[in-house]
């Protein structure tokens, strides 16, 4: 006995092609006529605030890093992509977009705030414990992004260390110098 396929292959591809079409046409309507209705960019400033040696460096990598560029048609979505990728950077502790828009002209304004970074992690009096057990101890390592919160959870993590391993001396003192990175000393 054969049996015939043809007519419910012929209905499930016409099913198919069907919504694939609605699919098509209703996404291109939607997106379609958003998109026509946002204007074109005509700027893009970047300020990178706070004095920073290495300014024009962290202007060059934000702008390598929008998904928006002049002469393109403002997007909401790729706005909401460029600040994530600016936040997950890790090299600014603060960003903001601005827009102005007169006369035709329409202007993105992004406002950054450089993050402070680790430059070293000295250590001194943490006999008889290795600069390396400590080390292993925190979370926090030259070039990473450092905050007052992030700072705590270190000196808690070093403290947390000295209890488990029953240290009978006294706990380090963490200390921040701005310039020379985070000093433990006793």
């Amino acid at each position: 006995m054969m049996v015939d396929f043809s007519h419910t292959v012929a209905r499930q591809f016409a099913l198919y092609m069907f919504l694939f079409l609605a699919l098509l046409f209703t996404t291109g309507k939607e997106c379609g006529a958003s998109f026509i209705d946002e204007p074109f960019i005509n700027d893009i400033t970047i300020h990178v605030s706070a004095e920073y040696r290495d300014a024009a460096m962290l202007e060059r990598m934000a702008r390598d890093l929008l998904f928006l560029k002049p002469g393109e048609r403002f997007s909401q979505a790729a706005l909401e992509h460029s600040l994530s990728a600016l936040r997950l950077s890790n090299r600014f502790s603060h960003v903001e977009v601005d827009s102005r828009e007169a006369e035709g002209i329409f202007e993105l304004i992004f406002h950054l705030t450089p993050a402070v970074l680790v430059r070293d992690i000295r250590m001194s009096g943490i006999y008889p414990f290795f600069e390396r057990d400590i080390r292993n101890a925190m979370t926090l390592a030259p070039g990473d992004t450092v905050t007052d919160a992030v700072l705590e959870e270190q000196r808690l993590l070093v403290e947390d260390f000295y209890r488990r391993e029953r240290s009978s001396r006294r706990l380090p003192l963490a200390q921040v110098y701005r310039h020379q990175g985070l000093l433990l000393s006793p």
